[in-house]
């Protein structure tokens, strides 16, 4: 986007030809108040929010910088095609997120933007992602996009 400019950097192309997403939190907001309801619940991991992922993402869980480092407030026309790959059984990020994130991807962008791939059995960053089927998925994907 137009906003993250610079001159610094004004002799390259920002624009990106594909990308891969690999169980990445889409929905902040949605992340940041599950996280503030478990932080409440004794025997949970954390106690304070200040202890969580996404404070530790975001340096703060404070509701403009929220909205600034959500993907699913970014989606645009212009945007580049995306895969997008998620273990059903993250305890972390949901997989539902990633799914909404794909059919938003998809209605706002146009069909085939998005691809999804659910790994079966896989949690966050478990070994499923990193077994020669899955990096054959991602690199026949990178091939096809970034030779197009």
């Amino acid at each position: 986007l137009d906003d993250h400019e610079t001159a610094e950097w004004s002799g390259y192309s920002s624009h990106v030809k594909c990308g891969v997403d690999l169980f990445g939190p889409v929905e902040m907001a949605q992340m940041v108040e599950r996280s503030k309801q478990l932080v409440q619940q004794p025997g949970y991991r954390w106690n304070r929010m200040e202890q969580t992922h996404e404070y530790a993402l975001l340096g703060n869980v404070e509701p403009e910088t929220v909205r600034a480092a959500d993907p699913s407030a970014m989606v645009h026309p212009g945007m580049a095609p995306l895969l997008i790959m998620h273990g059903n059984q993250d305890p972390l990020v949901p997989w539902e997120s990633s799914q909404s994130f794909y059919e938003q991807v998809n209605r706002v962008c146009g069909e085939g933007r998005a691809d999804f791939c659910i790994l079966e059995g896989a949690g966050h960053g478990t070994d499923e992602f990193w077994q020669t089927e899955t990096k054959e998925v991602i690199l026949r994907y990178l091939d096809e996009k970034l030779k197009a």
